[in-house]
């Protein structure tokens, strides 16, 4: 997939404290959809410019979709902030919402 062929959902993005610029540990989940319908869904927690403790691990996850329904998106995206750790449900909820619309 090339960039200039999908399109991207707002990615929203989670971090510790009450400044980005200061938060210890941030989060972040995005989806690209290209035109013929495949998804990628992808995100990763890492430590924030506020510094973090020495032997910190983040995590990274993404799943490669075929052409599937928003549906499928969802459940990848939930299974995305699963791996991502700590209680990153709201994330997940937020970037749900943030898929286009599908007539019905």
């Amino acid at each position: 997939m090339t960039a200039a062929a999908t399109t991207t959902a707002p990615a929203p993005m989670w971090f510790s404290g009450q400044y980005p610029f200061q938060a210890n540990e941030k989060a972040e989940v995005a989806v690209r959809r290209h035109a013929d319908g495949r998804s990628v869904v992808y995100g990763r927690r890492y430590a924030g410019p506020g510094g973090m403790r020495i032997g910190y691990t983040g995590a990274i996850a993404g799943f490669l979709l075929g052409a599937v329904d928003s549906e499928e998106v969802a459940r990848a995206i939930r299974r995305v902030v699963g791996v991502l750790g700590r209680d990153l449900s709201h994330l997940a909820d937020e970037a749900i919402t943030d898929l286009p619309a599908e007539d019905l």
